[in-house]
C-alpha cells in the first residue's frame, strides 16, 4: 500500500462487490452532518484519515473506494451539494488516498467491514455529546474548531434527541 495523491473524478465509486455489505447497513446514523464540516475542515481529516482505494480492473486511472466510507460519502456530498463553489471544488479536487495493490476480494470485504465496525467505535463520542463537544471547543485552539462549523454554536452542540430503536 502507498499513500498517492488523486482527483476526486478519478474515483469511480465504491467498490461493486461491497455493495450487499453497504446496504445492510445504510440505515447507520452518523452526529456529523454536512453542515458540521467546512470544505477546509474535510480536507484536512482527509489528509488525517486517507480513502483507500484500489485500481479499477479496466480504467487504469480511476479507482474504486474499500475503505474510508464516511470519508467518501462526506466528499461526494461536498462534491454534489457545494458544487457551485468554486473554492470548495479547488480545495476538494486533489484528495490523498491510500492505495492497495494484489487484493483478494475477500480482504477487500474485510477492510471495508472493518471500517464500518471499527469507525463506529473509534470516533463515537458515546453519551452527553453536547458536553464533551464544549470541552473540545474549550480546551482547542479556535484556528481548528473554525473548521467546522459545529462548535460555533452552543446550540448546535447540544446533544440530539435519540430516536427509538425498534427491537428485532
Amino acid at each position: 500500500m502507498q499513500l498517492i495523491t488523486i482527483t476526486f473524478d478519478q474515483i469511480s465509486g465504491i467498490y461493486p462487490k461491497l455493495a450487499d455489505t453497504l446496504k445492510a447497513t445504510a440505515q447507520l446514523m452518523y452526529s456529523g452532518q454536512i453542515n458540521d464540516f467546512s470544505p477546509a475542515g474535510l480536507d484536512k481529516l482527509l489528509q488525517l484519515y486517507p480513502i483507500h482505494v484500489v485500481k479499477h480492473a479496466t480504467e487504469t486511472t480511476s479507482y474504486y473506494v474499500i475503505a474510508g466510507l464516511r470519508q467518501y460519502e462526506l466528499l461526494c456530498v461536498f462534491h454534489t451539494v457545494k458544487s457551485s463553489d468554486n473554492a470548495t471544488k479547488k480545495l476538494l479536487n486533489i484528495i490523498p488516498v491510500i492505495e492497495h495493490t494484489n487484493l483478494s476480494s475477500q480482504a477487500i470485504n474485510n477492510m471495508a467491514t472493518c471500517d464500518i465496525a471499527g469507525s463506529a467505535l473509534l470516533f463515537s463520542l458515546g453519551t452527553k455529546v453536547g458536553a464533551q463537544l464544549a470541552s473540545i471547543k474549550e480546551n482547542l485552539a479556535s484556528d481548528v474548531t473554525k473548521h467546522f462549523p459545529k462548535y460555533q454554536s452552543v446550540r448546535r452542540m447540544v446533544d440530539r434527541p435519540s430516536g427509538k430503536v425498534r427491537e428485532k
